[in-house]
């Protein structure tokens, strides 16, 4: 019983690993690449009703694009880690749920056998 404990604990570490990294992936899509954002004008001074001095307008240089080019680097890096440490943890979810099935097969096997009077009158309700 106390190697099944040992399963459960690493279990649940992994799955909470699997809900931070799929809670990750879900920000990361939702704010979005860096040079995808959408521009907000709220800042923005308007000085006639047709027009306004836009505060987003920098000249464009070779240091502003390279700045650009790797916050958009450092976001699909850190979406792949994300991704990487999903797949890792549904990869050790699975090899720990086989290493338990035999012992939560011989659980339920006990109780089937337990509760097979009740379980054959449930059946035949059914029927």
């Amino acid at each position: 019983m106390a190697r099944f404990h040992c399963f459960s604990m690493i279990l649940l570490d992994v799955f909470s690993q699997f809900v931070w990294q799929t809670a990750t992936i879900q920000v990361l899509k939702r704010a979005g690449r860096p040079s995808e954002r959408l521009v907000s004008h709220e800042n923005c001074r308007f000085s006639k009703p047709t027009g306004h001095e836009c505060v987003h307008i920098q000249k464009i240089t070779e240091a502003s694009g390279t700045e650009e080019a790797e916050a958009d680097a450092e976001f699909d890096n850190a979406l792949k880690e994300a991704i990487k440490g999903v797949q890792d943890a549904v990869t050790a979810i699975n090899e720990h749920l086989e290493e338990v099935r035999p012992i939560l097969q011989c659980f339920w096997f006990a109780y089937a056998t337990r509760m097979q009077p009740q379980i054959q009158n449930a059946i035949a309700y059914a029927a």
